[in-house]
């Protein structure tokens, strides 16, 4: 195999763009020549499916959904992460000083309405022009030569994904409203359904397009495709032939509301700190949130033990959280796993009302930060388009029967990371009834939320 240096690569890219135009196409078309004649077909994924055609469906899913999976998924992870870091405190009151220490034990309940902007977005469309078709140095290596074309080498590392650059030139012409988009075929939406979106939006692709800007119509592909030889220009049309007709987005849930339940530990006090502890298992929550688990673990500590008769009770809370997400959601039945680390600070005051309630109120910083992985497959209905699932009447649900029909074996998975800081302003009652206390409040921020519990000291 032939290794292009860094030094040739950044040649190569100077030179492109600072060539006559002519020798630009001579050297695109002699790229793209190359390009198609090495291609190779693998080994059959079912016997009634065309490989080319599944690889080049999946690199286009991939292409499709990976820069989209992250609005997609936002709102999820931001909420839950949101929901799971609230109910801290409920008093800022922490005692200097106890003669033996005290545990408190509550559950608190978050509640959060979905707003409509987090329910839609807008998507973006797997588009390539032709200088970043060349170069994209992952699906090949190359040494142009710009004296003698004939003596210039192309190693090419990865077939399908050329190909599939390929199309998104194609897709780049035919939605652009300057040149192709009135009579191509193609069209794309301009908003597409969150992961609590209620909507379906489909990119529509157009196999007369291309095959027609591949004969004849492209400058470039045309010149291509006429010194190809029958057999490869046959491939090259049965693979587009067998491309399915659309390309979903994921639809989603159309969910309005999230709730959440934590237990919550408190063990003070030793000098005005007290510690907090939350727990929970992986237990799945609902069918919107999935599989959650969690642990945090805090500090809050008085300030106004500092000040002989405040009018109010204040303190600081430091408190770290770690979570975990798994669900499986939309119509490619997507395999979402996330982790996610949250750090927050608080400021708190209370006000003890004797024999009626307490109010308290307070200011919260948050640092989210998310890993996730998104793994997702073929939707069923271009599974049985490309031949990897039979058809089945609609009242049914299609399976993968292998080895006839054995459906899409190679699930792809897009990574990314979120990070997100957050401002949070608390206002609660809580009214004491002996070692019982239950208390309400409302959380403003980004994502506004009602909590509530109840806690029992002892």
């Amino acid at each position: 195999m032939v290794l292009l240096s860094k030094v040739l690569y950044r040649w190569l890219l100077n030179y492109l763009t600072n060539m006559n135009n002519h020798m630009k196409y001579t050297t695109i078309i002699l790229f793209v020549v190359i390009s198609i004649t090495n291609i190779k077909i693998s080994a059959q994924d079912a016997p009634h499916a065309n490989a080319l055609s599944v690889e080049m469906t999946r690199r286009i899913s991939k292409e499709l959904l990976g820069p989209n999976s992250g609005p997609y998924l936002q709102p999820l992870v931001t909420t839950s992460n949101a929901t799971a870091n609230s109910r801290f405190f409920r008093s800022a009151f922490v005692p200097k000083k106890v003669d033996k220490l005290y545990f408190r034990f509550g559950i608190h309940s978050m509640f959060g309405f979905v707003r409509d902007d987090q329910k839609s977005y807008a998507p973006i469309a797997p588009r390539m022009t032709i200088n970043e078709v060349l170069a994209d140095k992952n699906a090949a290596e190359y040494i142009i030569n710009p004296f003698d074309p004939t003596k210039s080498t192309v190693i090419i590392k990865d077939t399908a994904g050329m190909v599939v650059n390929i199309l998104k030139y194609l897709f780049d012409k035919g939605l652009d409203p300057l040149r192709d988009s009135a009579t191509s075929g193609l069209s794309f939406p301009n908003k597409a359904a969150t992961v609590y979106g209620n909507s379906n939006a489909t990119f529509s692709l157009n196999g007369d397009y291309f095959k027609n800007q591949i004969m004849k119509d492209d400058p470039l592909l045309s010149v291509v495709f006429k010194q190809l030889s029958p057999s490869v220009q046959d491939t090259i049309l049965k693979a587009i032939n067998q491309l399915p007709k659309t390309l979903a987005l994921p639809t989603g849930g159309n969910i309005n509301s999230i709730f959440a339940a934590i237990p919550q530990f408190e063990i003070g006090s030793f000098m005005g700190t007290e510690l907090l502890i939350r727990l929970i298992p992986p237990i799945k929550l609902d069918k919107n949130i999935g599989t959650f688990s969690f642990w945090g673990v805090g500090l809050k500590h008085s300030l106004s033990q500092y000040f002989n008769d405040a009018p109010f009770d204040a303190a600081i809370q430091c408190v770290y959280q770690q979570t975990h997400i798994d669900n499986t959601i939309g119509v490619t039945n997507a395999e979402l796993n996330s982790d996610g680390k949250i750090y927050n600070i608080n400021l708190q005051a209370s006000k003890h009302f004797k024999d009626i309630i307490d109010v308290y109120t307070g200011i919260s910083y948050e640092n989210t930060s998310i890993t996730s992985s998104y793994k997702f497959y073929i939707p069923a209905e271009q599974q049985i388009s490309l031949g990897l699932l039979r058809w089945v009447p609609p009242t049914e649900t299609p399976k993968p029967e292998p080895p006839e029909w054995p459906g899409d074996t190679k699930p792809q998975t897009v990574n990314y990371n979120l990070s997100d800081t957050n401002l949070k302003f608390i206002l609660g009652v809580a009214k004491p009834i002996g070692p019982v206390t239950i208390f309400i409040d409302y959380n403003i921020s980004k994502f506004n939320i009602f909590t509530a519990g109840v806690d029992i000291i002892f």
